[in-house]
């Protein structure tokens, strides 16, 4: 996931909010690259150099661009080479300062042409490179982004990022600018060459003294969430009002961190609720969640973070109650973690918004639809994972044979401590009944995973006030259900993917790669595998595959996938 966090204007913490977020998300043991392209003020390193020395005096971002610039080979210019791991007690992250900060640098960033960049050194290319090399290289990559309306800007908040982090004081001038470049970010991303749905965007009002002015800061926070609703409501359940998010994750004015540079979540720490390092958790939590833990955060709820620096778990409050719960209490069936999921973050938050329908129960069970391969069993179980504290029952429920759905409601029933009978139809029927009326819990989540003809299921599927999520190839079920269409990846997905598990590959050679196999994921996956069992060379692959595609298509251990993409194929 990259996230930029941006500000029209300075003097707003931004920076200070990313390299503090970094460190929370490092702690996880998450993969954290921080990115400094505020090249024309630069900074970012300054909160780290007390955990390692001469930042000042390293190569940067500016002498990577300029690198590719004057790069008139076709191997582009290596990112690599520029990448600092900052370690401290708890993890590590990796740095890319703006570059040396020397005398000599004011010239080179203002003799450093952007326009003749992307014209003359195919720049949004490059930049489209490192972008998938960061994606599949990093959990998290952290763009510290350059105020005001910019081509430095421009590229950190419409070509780079999947989340906008706008930081931002409570005034008009910086409300208006924010919501103005949002505007521009979101029509910009229309018109890449490359597929990019529009981007998240969480906003985080910074420097806020609500301690004094009781009144003026519970107008101001009426109108920010008012002026930022519609980008909540891209992600925020609709049971949550935004004032309530931006409750959480607003920053305190604090007057000690306007001096200097700080890391407040290390000291003093994120455990004291008035305190700023405290703040900035609550917003690393929702990035290191996806946004999938606002309504934990929106009750106040017990979210702790994983601290390997503390040898277990940071803990923030500790409640009781639904909207408190960090996982469901009753799981089954769901498939392990998948550590090389890739992309389809819209469709996750979609999904997201459409089963919980503010609360309400869902009307029709929701269908993952598509082709044999595109992934609706891995997005599926990655709903089911990342958003397991929505639920307090979430069940697997294998549908391609009859016997199977049984076997899944006759184990659920035992969890559930329900009597079974002789009769499998009878238990069966317990357990509908008993998810109808709402017990144990109300909030519970079935999946069918592998349904072929609507009516065939029908009398397996419970009614009541929880969600039912289907995956099938089956078109029928557009007649019995609300359907989501699972396309293949996109071209910006299957190079992330590729450059995550195919060590080495460049990025010309992945993006034809994806484009020989139609961007089909089980495929990607496939391929992969065979060259990782072989070592076969990509361009033994492609001969193979011109001559005999059957037989390819048939090789490789697909860890995430049952069948191979001949298999699939022959059945679709």
């Amino acid at each position: 996931m990259i996230v930029t966090f941006y500000s029209f204007k300075g003097g707003t913490g931004r920076t200070m909010a990313l390299a503090n977020i970094a460190i929370l998300l490092a702690r996880t043991g998450a993969r954290v690259l921080a990115v400094d392209f505020d090249l024309e003020a630069p900074g970012l390193w300054r909160f780290f150099r007390h955990l390692e020395r001469d930042l000042g005096n390293r190569h940067g971002l500016l002498d990577l661009l300029v690198a590719q610039s004057e790069n008139r080979s076709e191997t582009l210019a290596d990112w690599h080479q520029y990448v600092i791991p900052v370690t401290f007690d708890g993890g590590t992250v990796s740095l890319i300062t703006s570059g040396r900060s020397d005398d000599g640098y004011p010239a080179r960033v203002l003799g450093f042409d952007w326009q003749k960049f992307f014209r003359d050194s195919d720049g949004g290319s490059f930049i489209e490179h490192l972008r998938a090399e960061w994606v599949g290289q990093y959990d998290f990559t952290l763009i510290d982004s350059r105020t005001g309306i910019t081509d430095t800007g421009g590229v950190c908040t419409i070509a780079l990022p999947d989340l906008i982090v706008p930081v931002f004081a409570a005034n008009h001038q910086n409300i208006e600018g924010i919501l103005e470049v949002l505007k521009r970010a979101q029509e910009g991303r229309q018109h890449l060459a490359y597929d990019r749905s529009p981007a998240l965007v969480l906003p985080v009002l910074s420097r806020f003294d609500s301690r004094t002015e009781h009144e003026s800061a519970n107008e101001w926070l009426d109108l920010v969430a008012e002026r930022f609703s519609n980008f909540y409501a891209d992600w925020l359940p609709g049971s949550i009002a935004p004032r309530k998010i931006l409750e959480r994750t607003k920053l305190p004015y604090v007057g000690f961190y306007s001096f200097g540079e700080k890391l407040p979540v290390m000291d003093p720490g994120i455990t004291d609720p008035e305190s700023l390092g405290y703040a900035l958790n609550s917003v690393a939590r929702l990035i290191e969640s996806h946004l999938g833990s606002a309504a934990a955060l929106a009750a106040g709820a017990g979210t702790s973070m994983p601290d390997r620096s503390a040898g277990g778990l940071v803990p923030v409050l500790s409640m009781p109650s639904a909207a408190g719960r960090t996982a469901a209490a009753i799981m089954g069936g769901v498939p392990p973690q998948n550590p090389n999921f890739t992309g389809r973050e819209r469709m996750l938050q979609e999904l997201r918004m459409m089963l919980r329908q503010a609360g309400r129960p869902a009307a029709l069970p929701h269908t993952l639809q598509g082709l044999g391969g595109v992934g609706k069993s891995q997005i599926a179980a990655e709903y089911a994972r990342r958003f397991q504290s929505d639920y307090e029952i979430i069940w697997w429920i294998p549908s391609d044979y009859e016997i199977s759905i049984r076997r899944a409601f006759l184990s659920l029933a035992r969890r559930l401590g329900l009597p079974e009978s002789e009769d499998v139809m009878y238990t069966v029927e317990t357990v509908l009944d008993q998810l109808r009326v709402g017990r144990p819990s109300p909030d519970w989540l079935l999946i069918y995973d592998g349904a072929g003809e609507p009516g065939a299921l029908r009398k397996y599927l419970p009614s009541g006030s929880g969600q039912v999520l289907i995956t099938s190839r089956n078109q029928s079920w557009i007649n019995h259900s609300t359907v989501i269409e699972v396309d293949v990846f996109t071209a910006d997905e299957s190079a992330a993917f590729l450059a995550r598990r195919w060590v080495g590959i460049g990025h010309e050679d992945a993006a034809a790669l994806a484009e020989r196999l139609g961007h089909l994921p089980l495929a990607l996956e496939q391929a992969v595998a065979v060259h990782t069992e072989t070592g076969m060379p990509l361009a033994e692959y492609f001969r193979l595959l011109e001559a005999s595609p059957g037989r390819v298509l048939d090789e490789g251990e697909t860890g995430d996938y049952q069948q191979s993409v001949a298999q699939t194929w022959r059945l679709a």
